[in-house]
């Protein structure tokens, strides 16, 4: 009787970002939801047989599905001795918000493990910011970037570092938000946008937000002409964009948008 009790109490020190189901548990509940809507947050790409690298692995949703649909994942994620970048700016109480984001990517890490453990999975994840991944990886078939450029200081430069152990395919997923959403409105998109908002989002800008959310870990809003631009400088040229709708739940969130966009840069016309 107290089995899945006490099974849930040893993952009480794990931080679980994105819902996740594991074996023989009820739903454990996290900020976002991309069960319903994850092959479109992958941009649609079968990944049976593919090596992939996953530059921010958070609590390891994504890394098991990948791995249950036949790809051969290589997990990164920052650890709690490599954080990832974080702004200044006026009444920001730096030392308390890193204190915070440490115990927040040391649930995310114990999470992973704990479903690792759960999945029975062979997996390995390691640590590195993701400006970090070795040049001598060996090579990938494919990299994805979930809702990661967003809080990268130099986003071009750790699309650069993937690239250079990426064979085929990048895929980027990103938050869709203003100046690049200025409606509630998201059914539709772009063709429900006003005109000002449709221009904004075909265009190649993207913006600095330091105190969006009050959040100093979140540098960018993006537009789809912004990512394709990334992508092209660093080798992936023949970008496809597609639209979707993902499920955000604000009260399991670390701290304070529910639109993405999926950004699939391939090599070649044949991997469209």
């Amino acid at each position: 009787m107290s089995e899945i009790p006490d099974r849930l109490a040893a993952l009480a020190d794990g931080y679980f970002y994105h819902s996740i189901d594991l074996p023989g548990l009820p739903t454990i509940d996290g900020a976002w939801d991309l069960r319903p809507n994850v092959d479109a947050y992958l941009g649609g790409v079968d990944l049976k047989g593919k090596r992939v690298l996953e530059v921010g692995a958070a609590n390891g949703f994504l890394s098991f599905h990948m791995e249950g649909r036949g790809a051969d994942v290589v997990p990164f994620d920052l650890s709690p001795d490599r954080l990832g970048d974080i702004m200044t700016f006026p009444g920001l109480d730096r030392e308390s918000f890193e204190g915070r984001y440490r115990e927040v990517v040391e649930g995310l890490n114990r999470a992973w493990w704990h479903a690792r453990h759960a999945f029975g999975s062979a997996l390995t994840l390691r640590h590195a910011t993701a400006y970090e991944i070795p040049a001598d990886l060996p090579p990938v078939d494919v990299t994805t970037f979930g809702s990661i450029l967003l809080h990268l200081r130099d986003p071009y430069s750790a699309l650069a570092a993937a690239a250079r152990v990426t064979r085929e395919r990048i895929i980027v997923t990103e938050l869709l938000m203003p100046p690049f959403r200025t409606t509630t409105r998201l059914d539709g998109f772009v063709r429900r946008l006003p005109s000002h908002s449709a221009t904004l989002a075909r265009s190649h800008g993207m913006a600095f937000n330091p105190t969006r959310n009050h959040d100093p870990s979140a540098w960018w809003s993006f537009s789809p002409g912004a990512i394709e631009d990334l992508l092209s400088a660093v080798g992936f040229g023949r970008a496809k964009t597609t639209y979707h709708r993902q499920l955000f739940r604000p009260e399991f969130a670390p701290w304070g948008p529910t639109a993405l966009r999926t950004y699939s840069g391939p090599t070649g016309s044949e991997h469209l």
